[in-house]
């Protein structure tokens, strides 16, 4: 489960679906799969050039929300515009057709998904949509009111699946000439990517320009296709660049757009041209540091040219453009709606590689736990096994020498006289008793000073050892032949001293031989060592 926080904030939902989507599927699935990804490129690009975000997406459906419920309203109608178009040239049976529903609410924001009831309402609101059609919440209608020119008809209170409370609806369409009401966005901040590749599109978003949606001809004047060049200057120590660009106006309306969407480098504005031939352009970017800015560019028409230049703070790039009479406009926009289904699809890969790489970094921390977790159980069971061993040892050691005293007492007892003689040395002790004299379970600490030629701080790492049959063995914890890992053996000698010797593996992976020489004193032992030019010490003591 992610840890992400659950946030809460009031925007605008449209959520849309495809009518028919099971019969479409039914009767030809790939057309209807390729026609849905071409429809999506067009939906996605009239949302993000409205300054939409979409949330959610699932088979033929689409959630996504805008801070302005203006913005809204104006893609959900340029949208409808756009397949409109394209759905003409297809025979009635074969036509994709989406319901929108729009819904002004609080909604809960969690990884990027939108939760709550008022995604709950927009989601109904589409279901009682026409085909087509969009109908929007009575709090989206007191928000728009004045603002759009719409043919707006209520439908009262609704009763929809799941929503206790009933909801009044209304159902919108374009108002004769449905000409929405320009508005310059709030100019932000963030700098414009060098090196992007430019793609300039018209109409209210990718693909509603040949829709229809706006009919006021005295816009129209600069209708058609436009190129030239997108120029950045070398400034602020970013190089300077020059790309071709096109764009399309369409009844006085233009869009720009570049990059894949959600990732740094992208950016949709969007404007009108102005009875005074100045154009505003403005909408939502991505920049290096993949922080979200707002973008704006201003410029003016003069007969066949066309200049437009970025608004401060961002870098000063300018668009130099000139009309093409002779270009054929369908083909351009045919041209425009395969970049932008191809730079969606390059935005799925993308969000699909980065939930892989997610989920495979996840699973491979998950092993590494459970390695270390069993490495550290196996230790803990060996030191466990060796002191019940050692214990069992002694315990018989202890038994053995009552037992002798014992059997030596009662042997004195009955044994007869004998002449005292000058008594004789002790024997040396037998070898098996000299090599078994510090077996046991040993505890302690391992330190390093600071310092050495890679600066290294001081470190202090507790160890635990075990002596069997005189032979001691001291190793890291960690897995033999990994960086940081060490196993050195020795035998006690008859002076108590041992000489530890082995194979270690250095921090950054380099091969060494580990050397301690050390010394037992009763009950305590201590070696010196000298690791990646710090001097080492490993002090022990005996485990009761």
């Amino acid at each position: 489960m992610s840890d992400q926080p659950i946030n809460r904030k009031l925007a605008a939902i449209l959520a849309a679906d495809v009518a028919g989507y099971s019969r479409l599927m039914h009767l030809d699935e790939e057309a209807t799969l390729r026609r849905l990804n071409e429809y999506r490129g067009v939906t996605d690009s009239i949302i993000a050039s409205r300054g939409g975000r979409i949330a959610n997406t699932a088979g033929d459906s689409i959630l996504a929300e805008f801070a302005s419920p203006v913005e809204a309203v104006r893609a959900a109608l340029e949208i409808q515009e756009a397949l409109n178009t394209r759905n003409a040239s297809l025979p009635i049976d074969q036509r994709m057709e989406l319901r929108i529903g729009v819904n002004l609410g609080d909604v809960m924001i969690k990884d990027g998904d939108l939760l709550g009831d008022g995604v709950n309402v927009a989601a109904r609101l589409q279901t009682i949509a026409p085909a087509g059609g969009v109908c929007i919440s009575s709090s989206i209608n007191d928000q728009i009111e004045g603002k759009l020119t719409l043919q707006i008809r209520d439908m009262g209170q609704q009763s929809l699946k799941n929503i206790a409370r009933p909801v009044r609806a209304f159902s919108v369409t374009a108002g004769g000439a449905t000409k929405l009401r320009a508005t310059s966005a709030k100019r932000g901040r963030g700098p414009l990517l060098a090196g992007l590749a430019i793609l300039l599109i018209a109409g209210g978003a990718a693909a509603a320009w040949f829709g229809g949606a706006f009919r006021d001809t005295s816009l129209g004047r600069y209708d058609g296709v436009w190129q030239g060049s997108y120029r950045c200057p070398n400034t602020g120590g970013s190089p300077e660049f020059t790309r071709p660009a096109t764009i399309v106006v369409r009844n006085g309306n233009v869009a720009y757009y570049a990059g894949i969407p959600g990732q740094t480098g992208f950016f949709s504005i969007s404007g009108a041209v102005r009875p005074d031939d100045t154009i505003e352009l403005s909408g939502p970017g991505i920049n290096s540091n993949a922080v979200s800015y707002q973008y704006n560019m201003a410029g003016k028409f003069a007969g066949d040219q066309l200049g437009i230049a970025a608004l401060p703070p961002v870098r000063p790039c300018e668009l130099t453009l000139a009309r093409q009479r002779d270009a054929d406009v369908a083909q351009v926009q045919r041209t425009i709606d395969a970049d932008i289904a191809k730079r969606n699809a390059e935005a799925d890969q993308i969000r699909r590689n980065e939930d892989a790489e997610r989920k495979k970094a996840n699973a491979d921390a998950a092993k590494a736990k459970a390695d270390a977790d069993a490495t550290r159980a196996k230790a803990d069971a060996d030191a466990a096994k060796a002191k019940a061993d050692a214990d069992t040892a002694s315990a018989a050691a202890t038994a053995a020498a009552a037992k002798a005293k014992a059997d030596a007492d009662a042997a004195k007892r009955n044994a007869p006289p004998q002449v005292v003689t000058a008594p004789k040395p002790p024997p040396n002790p037998p070898v098996v008793a000299r090599l078994n004299r510090f077996d046991g379970i040993w505890r302690g600490d391992f330190a390093c000073q600071a310092g050495g030629p890679d600066h290294r701080a001081a470190t202090n790492v507790t160890r635990l050892v075990r002596i069997k049959g005189g032979e001691m063995t001291l190793e890291s914890g960690g897995i033999q032949g990994q960086p940081r890992s060490y196993r050195a053996v020795g035998t006690v000698e008859d002076d108590d001293t041992v000489d530890l010797r082995g194979p270690g593996t250095t921090q950054k992976g380099t091969p060494y031989q580990f050397h301690l020489v050390g010394k037992f004193s009763g009950n305590s032992f201590s070696g010196d060592i000298v690791l990646a030019g710090r001097p080492c010490k490993l002090t022990l003591a005996r485990e009761k």
